[in-house]
């Protein structure tokens, strides 16, 4: 919303750019109605399905951009803790909702378990809450919603036994009434492991 603010104080003339925030019901006017010509859309597969069936079956251009896993690659001659550092930012800057966030991270094996470590020794020291606090590091997945495919993956992974992080994915409860999922991560992922090739929009 501030880049909007910004693009109208820098002389934009209004109505080149226009920002609205809208629910499913006024998403699905957007895909039908006949003066938007086109529509870009960036999630789920499933959304991402029906976006593209509806909006091309109403004759509008249509890009669907859905479930990607981004992927770090970190040598054995990498500065472990700034790496490690980065990697944080990356996969819990905001709430690790974002589509260039940082869920996955291919390690050279020396390395590997001081990485982890240094990893998991940051991750404990974000602080959660809301986003209106200066000294909130992880803040509210939104809606609370959002926060039911990270659940379920902490779900799958202790079913299968896995080890898991400091917090993977734990509710917290608070004033944001369920929306503060805590830092976490898998020790490791392989097939057939839906955590390491499913997008889990949440701090993963």
């Amino acid at each position: 919303m501030r880049m909007a603010e910004l693009l109208l104080e820098a002389g934009l003339p209004k109505g080149v750019f226009n920002l609205v925030t809208a629910g499913r019901a006024e998403a699905e006017l957007l895909l039908t109605h006949p003066r938007v010509r086109g529509v870009s859309f960036v999630g789920s597969t499933a959304v991402g399905k029906h976006v593209y069936s509806v909006a091309a079956a109403h004759g509008k251009r249509v890009q669907c951009l859905t479930e990607a896993k981004n992927h770090a690659l970190v040598l054995r001659d990498a500065p472990i803790r700034a790496t490690a550092q980065r990697v944080i930012n990356s996969a819990f800057g905001c709430a690790g909702e974002r589509c260039m966030a940082l869920p996955v991270i291919a390690v050279e094996e020396p390395i590997a378990d001081e990485l982890v470590a240094t990893l998991c020794e940051l991750a404990k020291q974000l602080k959660l809450g809301p986003a209106w606090e200066e000294s909130t590091e992880l803040g509210p997945a939104l809606p609370p919603v959002s926060t039911r495919p990270s659940c379920s993956t902490d779900r799958e992974i202790s079913r299968r036994g896995r080890q898991a992080g400091p917090g993977w994915p734990r509710r917290l409860r608070s004033r944001l009434r369920g929306r503060l999922l805590s830092s976490g991560r898998p020790s490791s992922t392989c097939d057939p492991d839906a955590c390491g090739w499913e997008e889990v929009s949440g701090p993963s």
